[in-house]
């Protein structure tokens, strides 16, 4: 309740310098909304009770996309972001949603080997609701953005995959550059009710380093706009292998953080490029080197315990230390 005194302030604000009056001011706060010409305003328990009857953003891919969310998946070069987020985006046209692929990496040649059977010929059967865009030659002069926004229009998409954010604005390590792209990206994404998933890269980073949001070019201002940030990055001990990351979620609580990173590995059935998914290990782990001794050293370890035979016993058998042979059998 506004007293005299409150009234008072607020009437002579309306008279100097192009303020609202009491009157006014109390006019609107009987409704829910006020609006400007730029926002909308309401009190915080409305705010709450408007968002409590809005469907939930329903999760899409694993607790990492969700509904009208943007997330961004980062790694270095040819480590296989690319074939990630088309793996992402079959998944979620299989759920019935329209998800056009912005491809301004690849050639449609390129595209179409990674997902033809080198032998047969066969390509894989994608969904029929799973578009691919590719930019015309001559098209440089283009507005990125209007262009996207002209394609999201011709397939009504309700998911939209840039691969890759460099091609939209060359210059995304300044961050100046990506934080307006980023700003472009997320009003198109809130007026269409879209949801943006955004391929990125890292600056060479050496190889055994822990996948961190700083990772990601032009990070600080990329990273503060998306709401999930997804890491591909290699397998130290075992090369072939990758292991994603999830660095950060708005929508629910991190499970593949640092000690519980996934591992995958790519491979091609039914003339399908992806990654399987096998497991999931320390990051900390991932990151070693293979050490073949070591691992012989483990297995034997384990399975003279599993003999039944003493710790002692096996650091003697062995010419190892107790300590290590404690290391061993209780992580």
């Amino acid at each position: 309740m506004m007293n005299n005194q409150q009234n008072q302030a607020l009437a002579s604000a309306g008279t100097q310098g192009g303020g609202i009056s009491a009157a006014d001011y109390l006019a609107r706060m009987k409704q829910k909304e006020i609006h400007t010409s730029g926002s909308m305003i309401m009190t915080v328990n409305d705010t709450l009770r408007v968002a409590r009857r809005k469907p939930q953003a329903e999760d899409l891919w694993n607790g990492m996309v969700f509904e009208r969310e943007c997330t961004v998946i980062f790694s270095d070069s040819n480590v296989g972001k690319s074939i990630l987020a088309v793996q992402i985006g079959v998944s979620i046209a299989k759920s019935g949603r329209n998800v056009l692929y912005m491809d301004y990496e690849m050639s449609d040649l390129q595209f179409a080997a990674r997902y033809t059977n080198p032998y047969n010929k066969q390509f894989y059967h994608f969904p029929d609701n799973f578009f691919r865009a590719e930019q015309h030659a001559d098209a440089l002069q283009v507005d990125p953005i209007e262009n996207i926004k002209e394609c999201i229009g011709a397939v009504a998409a309700d998911v939209v995959i840039i691969d890759n954010i460099t091609w939209l604005a060359n210059e995304t390590e300044s961050g100046d550059v990506a934080g307006r792209l980023m700003m472009e990206l997320i009003q198109l994404k809130r007026k269409a009710g879209l949801t943006l998933i955004i391929i990125a890269h890292t600056p060479k980073r050496p190889l055994g380093q822990i996948l961190t949001q700083n990772d990601l070019g032009g990070s600080k201002k990329i990273m503060n706009f998306v709401d999930c940030a997804i890491g591909l990055a290699k397998c130290v001990f075992k090369p072939e292998m990758r292991y994603l990351k999830n660095i950060k979620n708005r929508s629910a609580s991190i499970v593949y953080g640092s000690n519980h990173v996934w591992l995958c590995e790519l491979v091609t059935t039914e003339n399908f490029c992806h990654f399987a998914f096998t497991g999931t290990a320390d990051e900390l782990q991932v990151l070693k080197p293979y050490d073949a001794k070591r691992e012989q050293l483990e297995a034997d370890v384990k399975r003279m315990h599993n003999q039944g035979h003493t710790q002692r016993f096996i650091a003697q058998q062995l010419g190892v230390g107790l300590a290590t042979v404690n290391r061993i059998l209780n992580g």
